[in-house]
């Protein structure tokens, strides 16, 4: 999936591209109920939508990289009848669709708009309807599918997919299709979405369940291996996987559901995805994730999508992993609440920042992670907890992961995780699991310069966690022990990522 971030980055190019074109003051004859600009801003009125469509495929300059694109105005409501519409394959020519807030109907009764295999076409502002009661599908999709609004727009609708009662679905996906939704609305007949192909939901709202499925999908082809990967919006519904296997991979991080689909797991091969609460959200994470100790490090890692991560820095193999099975995720800024663009390797980890990933891998383990839910948090300081960190807490607070300091009384929410901290919290969630840990009875931690500064409370579970490999002690530039475990230090966030890396694989 990794190898996907860059497509999908230049598929938001192309859209916030397609956004800053400049809408042309537009004149229509009567009858005409589109207009096409070429590469060269050259206006054309056609009385047919799949005649301006056919117009758009050829009008473009794939030999300018910039202008390899045209523009089709819709300027009043079009239904199409029976016929539907096809966007003809258009090679590198890219169709950008502005339908100013007007809807394209059909009673057809296998789809509304067909984009064929190498067509890229992005709908811009409007609604596709299908008004058959009998129909398949509203969008049939075998090429590059774009459902956007624009950013610069002022209007409250957005681009919609919306399938009318006893229709299949809103979207089909075909196999080796490519589908991105970006700010738009899908609602369902009987499914929202159907894929066999490649999908990318973000800020979308989806309303109908959504079925990934890789069908024919060859699992020694990597380039037409099925995925979906949900990024953010809202899912009124469920999400279903079947015959999923083979190279199908599912991914969500930060979808939101309205519905409980905690018990759905689904065989993807080597992986398994399961549903689980996090954070009010549901996300998908694997219970068998990958050794990322092989991954190639180069800008189809993981890491390079970030901006202040590097695949080839020392923390690799420990952050790609977290970040891969959803443990640590990155940060969103106010500018950008969509996209998180830094993952803050080198960041000091807070007390409430480990209980939310302790709480991520519980879940990817299958625990039971209803202990918190009815938990009162019984501290002076229980205030301090931040909202998007309350239910972790809780569960964490619930099983014994976190006590207070002292007399119990403080939680310290925000205050900075120490290494030994870290380490007693882990201990507490192995026993909690019922894991052996007796490795730590035998270790010696008297080596280290300064075991003297270990505190009471943390030293049988700093013997467990330098016996098991979880923690080890500092190491210099050139990769030779200092002799230092620092207890005291804090514990960042490519560390953290490194030691549930190692106490997963205990």
């Amino acid at each position: 999936m990794r190898r996907k971030i860059s497509q999908l980055l230049l598929a938001m190019a192309t859209i916030a591209f397609a956004s800053a074109l400049a809408v042309p003051t537009l004149a229509f004859a009567g009858g005409k109920v589109a207009t096409v600009e070429d590469h060269n801003g050259n206006l054309t009125e056609y009385a047919s939508l799949q005649e301006a469509f056919d117009a758009a495929a050829l009008a473009g300059d794939p030999e300018t990289e910039w202008s390899d694109y045209t523009v089709v105005y819709l300027h009043q409501d079009v239904d199409l009848g029976s016929a539907g519409l096809v966007v003809p394959g258009t090679g590198d020519v890219d169709l950008y669709v502005e339908m100013g807030g007007h809807e394209i109907t059909s009673s057809n009764s296998q789809y509304t708009v067909k984009v064929e295999a190498d067509a890229m076409v992005q709908f811009i502002d409007g609604i596709i309807v299908n008004t058959s009661s009998y129909g398949k599908c509203v969008v049939l999709n075998e090429g590059w599918f774009i459902l956007s609004e624009p950013e610069s727009t002022e209007r409250d609708t957005s681009c919609a997919l919306v399938a009318r009662a006893g229709v299949d679905c809103a979207l089909l996906n075909q196999p080796h299709g490519f589908a991105n939704l970006e700010l738009g609305v899908v609602k369902g007949g009987d499914y929202a979405i159907i894929t066999h192909g490649e999908l990318w939901i973000y800020d979308t709202i989806i309303t109908g369940d959504i079925i990934t499925d890789d069908l024919v999908a060859d699992p020694e082809d990597e380039l037409y291996s099925p995925y979906t990967v949900i990024l953010s919006g809202e899912v009124n519904g469920g999400l279903v996987c079947t015959d999923a296997n083979d190279g199908a991979d599912v991914s969500i991080d930060g979808g939101r559901f309205s519905n409980d689909p905690s018990e759905f797991v689904s065989d993807l091969g080597e992986y398994h995805a399961v549903f689980g609460p996090v954070d009010g959200y549901y996300v998908v994470s694997t219970i068998e994730p990958k050794y990322f100790e092989d991954c190639p490090k180069d800008e189809d890692c993981n890491l390079a999508f970030y901006k202040d991560t590097k695949p080839t820095a020392w923390y690799h193999d420990g952050l790609e992993w977290a970040n891969s099975t959803g443990v640590i995720t990155g940060y969103t800024t106010a500018d950008n609440p969509w996209i998180a663009e830094k993952l803050g390797p080198l960041d000091n980890v807070t007390r409430e920042q480990f209980a939310v990933m302790m709480y991520r891998f519980a879940d990817m383990r299958n625990f039971d992670m209803s202990m918190g839910d009815l938990m009162e948090l019984d501290f002076k300081d229980a205030g301090k907890v931040s909202s998007w960190a309350e239910q972790s807490v809780k569960w964490a607070y619930g099983i014994g992961l976190i006590r207070g300091y002292g007399d119990g009384s403080i939680l310290g929410p925000q205050d900075k995780l120490t290494r030994e901290q870290l380490a007693v919290m882990l201990y507490r969630f192995a026993e909690y699991a019922q894991m052996d840990t007796s490795v730590g009875e035998d270790t010696n931690i008297l080596s280290y310069k300064d075991f003297e500064k270990i505190g009471d409370y943390a030293i049988e579970s700093m013997q467990w966690a330098v016996g098991s490999g979880v923690i080890t002690g500092h190491l210099d530039k050139s990769g030779k022990p200092t002799g230092y475990i620092d207890p005291k230090g804090g514990a960042l966030r490519a560390q953290v990522g490194t030691m549930l890396m190692r106490f997963y694989y205990l």
